[in-house]
């Protein structure tokens, strides 16, 4: 009797020890991966990875087709405090040729021409956007002084080398992953060398209040629900990264923000290298 229950109690000590060992493994483990800051959960919950875009079922195209008529409500909201700040560090030149890509509904066409004494020219490739830009170009005395292609951003029909400047206003955040690298090597084919490169996207940077309003954001994304043919379909990326990664100079950069909701927004300003 004693022997046998020796042995089971021996074996139970061992049960134990094998139990302990196991949770100290694992608490370091933990603490590894704590402080390294490598928590797969963690990395979840503050967003690191840049999401997949999500466009509403008439798509990319027809999401702008449909809401050109009234998406200066929406780039009142969100677009002019940026685009204004992005404007003032481009430090566009009077006689330099500049290009917009995906123009919408002409704001900043009709803020460049100011700007000039150029014909300032914009890409977009869609229908109703073209229009609506039109009318407000002809209302603000600017149609003679602009060219408007429709096109797409991923495959201009434009020359190499033609451009000073090239201005990119909430266009590479709502690219697919794989089709932003293809968007700025456009952008690079179509600036002369030594051109430069605006470009304004939501962001992953941003501390305090901004942080917070973009983890908000991104939270709610896939939620967003489509109304009158649009949804919000910007999300933030990696902006200097991408730029950086595309072989572009950075020359300045700043983080700002939306109008009425304090979502980061990242504005770079970048060359194209002169080839040695």
């Amino acid at each position: 009797m004693r022997n046998t229950f020796g042995i089971s109690f021996v074996a139970g000590m061992e049960t134990m020890e094998d139990d302990r060992l196991k949770r100290l493994k694992y608490m370091n483990d933990t603490r590894f991966l704590k402080s390294n800051r490598i928590h797969p959960y963690r990395e979840k919950m503050l967003f690191e990875e840049v999401r997949d875009v999500i466009y509403p079922k008439s798509g990319y195209k027809g999401k702008y087709d449909i809401s050109s008529r009234y998406y200066h409500l929406i780039m009142g909201v969100f677009e002019i405090r940026p685009n204004t700040e992005a404007l003032e560090i481009a430090d566009i030149r009077e006689d330099e040729k500049v290009l917009d890509l995906a123009f919408g509904t002409g704001w900043l066409l009709n803020k460049i021409v100011e700007r000039t004494n150029t014909v300032v020219y914009g890409i977009d490739f869609s229908g109703g956007m073209c229009k609506v830009s039109m009318e407000n170009l002809e209302r603000n005395g600017n149609l003679d002084r602009t060219q408007l292609i429709l096109g797409d951003v991923l495959s201009m029909p434009i020359k190499d080398n033609s451009f000073d400047v090239v201005i990119g206003s909430f266009i590479l955040d709502l690219l697919p992953k794989n089709q932003i690298k293809v968007a700025l090597e456009e952008t690079k084919r179509v600036l002369k060398p030594g051109g430069r490169a605006i470009f304004t996207s939501m962001t992953k940077k941003g501390r305090g209040l901004l942080r917070s309003w973009r983890l908000i954001y991104e939270m709610l994304y896939p939620l967003w629900p489509t109304v009158l043919g649009y949804r919000p379909s910007s999300r933030p990326i990696r902006l200097s990264e991408e730029v950086t990664n595309a072989g572009f100079r950075i020359t300045k950069s700043k983080i700002t923000r939306t109008n009425f909701f304090p979502f980061p927004v990242e504005i770079v300003v970048c060359e194209k290298e002169v080839d040695p």
